[in-house]
Protein backbone atom coordinates (compact mmCIF):
# COMPACT_ATOMS: atom_id res chain seq x y z
CA UNK A 1 0.00 0.00 0.00
CA UNK A 2 1.26 3.49 -0.87
CA UNK A 3 2.39 5.59 2.08
CA UNK A 4 -0.17 8.34 1.27
CA UNK A 5 -2.88 5.79 1.45
CA UNK A 6 -1.48 4.44 4.14
CA UNK A 7 -1.99 7.62 5.77
CA UNK A 8 -5.45 8.51 4.58
CA UNK A 9 -6.60 5.41 5.68
CA UNK A 10 -5.08 5.88 9.40
CA UNK A 11 -6.26 9.74 9.33
CA UNK A 12 -9.71 8.39 8.44
CA UNK A 13 -9.92 5.83 10.69
CA UNK A 14 -8.78 8.08 13.19
CA UNK A 15 -10.58 10.93 12.73
CA UNK A 16 -13.84 8.41 12.71
CA UNK A 17 -13.03 7.15 16.15
CA UNK A 18 -12.00 11.00 17.40
CA UNK A 19 -15.86 12.00 16.16
CA UNK A 20 -17.62 8.41 17.85
CA UNK A 21 -15.44 9.20 21.27
CA UNK A 22 -17.20 12.65 21.26
CA UNK A 23 -20.01 11.23 20.63
CA UNK A 24 -19.93 8.50 23.52
CA UNK A 25 -18.90 11.00 26.15
CA UNK A 26 -21.85 13.17 25.13
CA UNK A 27 -24.35 10.47 25.79
CA UNK A 28 -22.28 8.56 28.31
CA UNK A 29 -21.57 5.44 26.57
CA UNK A 30 -18.87 3.96 28.78
CA UNK A 31 -18.05 0.98 26.95
CA UNK A 32 -17.40 2.41 24.08
CA UNK A 33 -14.20 4.64 25.28
CA UNK A 34 -11.52 1.83 26.02
CA UNK A 35 -12.45 0.57 22.19
CA UNK A 36 -12.24 3.99 20.24
CA UNK A 37 -9.30 5.27 22.17
CA UNK A 38 -7.43 2.28 21.42
CA UNK A 39 -7.88 2.80 17.95
CA UNK A 40 -7.10 6.79 18.26
CA UNK A 41 -3.56 5.48 19.82
CA UNK A 42 -2.96 2.98 17.01
CA UNK A 43 -3.72 5.69 14.21
CA UNK A 44 -1.63 8.24 15.68
CA UNK A 45 1.14 5.83 15.80
CA UNK A 46 0.70 4.46 12.84
CA UNK A 47 0.40 7.53 10.66
CA UNK A 48 2.87 10.19 12.28
CA UNK A 49 5.46 7.12 11.51
CA UNK A 50 5.04 6.60 8.27
CA UNK A 51 4.96 10.67 7.61
CA UNK A 52 8.13 10.71 9.61
CA UNK A 53 10.08 7.72 7.78
CA UNK A 54 8.22 7.59 4.33
CA UNK A 55 6.72 11.09 3.28
CA UNK A 56 9.11 13.58 4.76
CA UNK A 57 11.75 12.02 3.03
CA UNK A 58 10.34 12.70 -0.11
CA UNK A 59 9.20 16.07 -1.36
CA UNK A 60 7.00 19.19 -0.62
CA UNK A 61 5.09 17.95 -2.84
CA UNK A 62 3.93 14.96 -1.65
CA UNK A 63 3.59 16.52 1.72
CA UNK A 64 1.41 18.74 0.65
CA UNK A 65 -0.67 16.03 -0.68
CA UNK A 66 -0.57 14.26 2.27
CA UNK A 67 -2.28 16.87 4.22
CA UNK A 68 -4.97 16.82 1.51
CA UNK A 69 -5.94 13.31 1.86
CA UNK A 70 -5.77 14.15 5.34
CA UNK A 71 -8.06 16.38 5.43
CA UNK A 72 -10.52 14.91 3.23
CA UNK A 73 -9.84 11.67 4.94
CA UNK A 74 -10.51 13.28 8.66
CA UNK A 75 -14.06 14.73 7.08
CA UNK A 76 -15.08 11.54 5.74
CA UNK A 77 -14.68 9.86 8.88
CA UNK A 78 -16.45 12.30 11.27
CA UNK A 79 -19.10 12.13 8.78
CA UNK A 80 -19.38 8.09 8.90
CA UNK A 81 -19.30 8.50 12.46
CA UNK A 82 -21.82 10.22 12.95
CA UNK A 83 -24.04 7.76 10.59
CA UNK A 84 -23.11 4.55 12.94
CA UNK A 85 -23.79 6.73 15.95
CA UNK A 86 -26.96 7.61 14.96
CA UNK A 87 -28.06 4.16 14.03
CA UNK A 88 -26.63 2.56 16.96
CA UNK A 89 -29.20 4.97 18.79
CA UNK A 90 -31.86 4.11 16.84
CA UNK A 91 -31.95 7.24 14.93
CA UNK A 92 -32.87 6.67 11.72
CA UNK A 93 -33.07 10.02 9.72
CA UNK A 94 -30.05 12.00 9.11
CA UNK A 95 -30.54 15.77 9.05
CA UNK A 96 -28.45 17.73 6.47
CA UNK A 97 -29.76 20.99 6.93
CA UNK A 98 -27.50 23.65 8.14
CA UNK A 99 -29.67 25.73 10.00
CA UNK A 100 -33.06 24.52 12.44
CA UNK A 101 -35.76 26.49 11.55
Amino acid sequence: MSSILLVGLMTFINVAARAFQQLNVMHSKYAWLFPASLAMAVCEVVKLGVIVIEVSAENWWTLAGVICIMGAAGAAGSSVSMVIHQKLRGHPAIDNSLSKG
